[in-house]
């Protein structure tokens, strides 16, 4: 049975314990991997090593990054917005690395694994994206269209006809699942004062189709 894990935005610990927990079946992450926490370098790298067993979907805060790549002033949002300050941080390091790498070629690689990320996967009747679908979507064939909407959308959640939809993008203080979608965004990375007062800052997982929910408190706060 896969098992889906929400946001992780550079909360490499908390994810490590919550790996701990789980089941040894496949992963698909929401995607998000990167900004806000401290350790979106280890987080992206591990996400890489266990591709055998491990997917992701991409991310707003990923796309943003890629754009900001393209255009400063994007750069220059993306640092002082989404956390992507952080993630610089996290790859400032010794230019002599493991496997004799050096800090450029492990970029190099983690850039090229973003670009690579898809918009949703498919398993079985099982549908993975980042965001809520729009309303206006009505099956997953009409996502192949769209860009933003799978990415940024906070509103209602599409039914999509045969799919249980899961996805993060929102923090919410517990799960929210229904009969047809499970918005498993729990706030990792908002270990602090107004996220304590949301309930938030916990990681999430949920196996399905038991749809049973995995948890764990941030530690890398």
């Amino acid at each position: 049975m896969p098992i889906i894990i929400g946001d992780v935005h550079g909360c490499y610990n908390t994810l490590m314990e919550l790996v701990k927990q789980l089941p040894d079946d496949k992963i698909i992450l929401t995607g998000d991997l990167i900004d806000r926490g401290p350790r979106s370098k280890e987080v992206v790298q591990w996400v890489i090593d266990n591709k055998d067993r491990v997917s992701c979907v991409l991310g707003n805060h990923e796309d943003y990054y890629l754009k900001g790549l393209k255009n400063w002033e994007d750069m220059r949002w993306w640092q002082r917005r989404l956390g992507g300050y952080k993630t610089l941080v996290s790859y400032s390091m010794p230019d002599q690395l493991a496997e004799g790498k050096m800090a450029e070629d492990i970029l190099t690689e983690h850039v090229e694994f973003i670009k690579s990320l898809p918009l949703y996967i498919e398993d079985g009747d099982l549908l993975v994206s980042h965001s809520a679908v729009q309303s206006t979507l009505k099956t997953a064939v009409d996502m192949r269209y769209v860009d933003d909407g799978i990415l940024w959308y906070r509103g209602a959640p599409a039914k999509l006809e045969g799919k249980f939809h899961v996805f993060g993008h929102t923090p919410v203080g517990e799960p929210e699942i229904t009969d047809y979608f499970a918005n498993i965004d729990t706030g990792c990375c908002y270990k602090n004062e107004i996220g304590d007062t949301l309930g938030l800052g916990k990681l999430t997982a949920l196996q399905y189709p038991s749809m049973k929910t995995f948890s764990q408190d941030n530690i890398d706060a």
